[in-house]
């Protein structure tokens, strides 16, 4: 018991040496007395009086000037003031937004002034634009190289033509769909694809690939609607079978019982003008027979009116019942006959001179979107476009430089007074760029020129013009 003693109170008095020597240092290493700290976002440089009292958003810095390096932060959470102070991080420019230059008459024109750009701060890693030949270029897995379409050089007599060589350019490769990748390429890419499982049917063997089960890749759609999921006692002896829409959205649940146990009930034999409709439970097992008018009386709305060139057409479910109209052109033959889309795709029909349908492709929800974005992007620009040539300052009205196209655009001068339409630009810009519409199209290996000012052009007397560039 007198050992016991002896070794209680020497743990004590090692525990007190301990703690003086300490000398009261928070255990979580903060530093005492005041901090010096910088602003993650402004660059802002604050002294604190501990260290456990800086805020989120501030990081600690080790000398009273924040001169040092902040390895180990995330590059998206510095601001662009900040971010040089990572070594792995860079300040890249976009959404750039320039002006035009006004140009006396026989004066030459003055360089434009550069351009106001968004920044943000981004890892620093090499781009494809920075691949300046195709062996660097095809080294980088996600650039690629295409060369421009251009003309053979000419030919001189009796000799040899010399070889085609064209320029080329190295662009982003375009990431393989979510629908090629296996398991572990799908997780990875967990916020555009989602791996699934698709659930084979009783009547499907799972090697059977007409029938499309087991697990699968699929493209993770946003902004669907939330779906309860089915309670507990929803298929209690069955399967639970997921429905999407074309869209990839959950649209409810169906329960695929894999043995139903035998009616005993006779087939029964419905009057003329009646049919037999199958009774089920919630387990999709028939439980009897019931006879039903072959068509349900149910109301319908008029027929619409047709156009010039156009004729009424009766539409008919399955079962050859009326439910409702449409207008088809005239002298159409039957279309052919069209699979459906995958849910990540939607249908783009297409039609011959006449106006009948012929058939159609299934595209990526993202591409409908960006073409209609550039078909936009053309429109808003020929607003942004208008001027008045009878104005006092025909050269000053077009002094706002924008692209003039979303894909592959070059400089050229707008109407700065057009405000609306000069802002849609922008947001079209912004559009598709958030939707990355531009990976995957290869630009001509062509210089964009930058116009020397522009003049708004009309017809003789008019008060409607549109800014036409100078060219050098």
């Amino acid at each position: 018991m007198r050992d016991i003693r002896l070794h209680i109170a020497a743990v004590a008095m090692l525990s007190a040496i301990i703690a003086v020597a300490c000398g009261g240092r928070a255990i979580d290493g903060a530093p005492e007395g005041p901090v010096p700290a910088i602003n993650l976002t402004s660059g802002e440089i604050k002294t604190y009086p501990d260290g456990n009292k800086i805020p989120a958003g501030w990081a600690a810095c080790k000398d009273p000037s924040c001169s040092g390096v902040l390895p180990g932060i995330p590059c998206v959470n510095l601001g662009p003031d900040v971010c040089t102070k990572n070594p792995s991080c860079k300040v890249e420019e976009f959404n750039c937004q320039g002006s035009g230059v006004a140009c006396a008459p026989d004066q030459p024109c003055p360089p434009p002034p550069p351009p106001t750009c968004d920044k943000r701060c981004v890892p620093d890693q090499p781009t494809c634009d920075d691949h300046k030949d195709s062996k660097t270029c095809s080294a980088d897995s996600k650039c690629q190289w295409a060369e421009a379409p251009c003309l053979p050089p000419p030919c001189e007599p009796n000799k040899p033509c010399p070889p085609v060589s064209c320029p080329g350019s190295c662009t982003n490769k375009a990431p393989p769909s979510c629908e090629s990748l296996g398991e572990k390429d799908c997780q990875a890419r967990s916020t555009e694809c989602v791996w699934d499982v698709r659930p084979c049917l009783f009547w499907c063997a799972a090697d059977d690939p007409s029938c499309q089960c087991g697990p699968f890749c699929r493209t993770r759609k946003q902004n669907c609607p939330t779906l309860a999921p089915p309670p507990p006692d929803f298929c209690p002896d069955g399967r639970i079978v997921t429905k999407y829409d074309s869209n990839g959205c959950v649209t409810g649940f169906s329960c695929e019982k894999e043995q139903c146990p035998p009616l005993g009930l006779p087939y029964p034999a419905c009057n003329p003008g009646e049919v037999v409709v199958e009774v089920k439970d919630k387990n999709g097992c028939i439980t009897s027979y019931r006879c039903e008018p072959k068509c349900p009386a149910i109301p319908l709305p008029g027929p619409p009116t047709c156009l010039p060139g156009e004729k009424l057409k009766e539409k008919k479910d399955a079962s050859g019942c009326l439910i409702g109209w449409e207008c088809v052109k005239d002298q159409c033959p039957p279309p052919p006959p069209i699979a459906p889309c995958p849910p990540d795709r939607v249908f783009v029909p297409e039609y011959d001179s006449n106006g009948c349908l012929i058939g159609g492709r299934c595209e990526s929800v993202n591409k409908v979107e960006c073409d209609k974005l550039a078909k936009d992007y053309q429109s808003a620009l020929t607003q942004a476009k208008q001027c008045n040539p009878l104005s006092m300052s025909p050269v000053l009205q077009c002094a706002q430089q924008v692209d003039n196209a979303l894909a592959c655009g070059c400089p050229t001068l707008v109407n700065n007074t057009n405000i609306q339409a000069v802002a849609q630009l922008a947001a079209l810009k912004k559009k598709w760029d958030s939707l990355q519409c531009g990976i995957g199209i290869v630009c001509p290996a062509m210089p964009c020129w930058l116009p020397q000012g522009a003049t708004c052009t009309g017809a003789p007397g008019s008060t409607a013009g549109s800014c036409v560039d100078n060219t050098p």
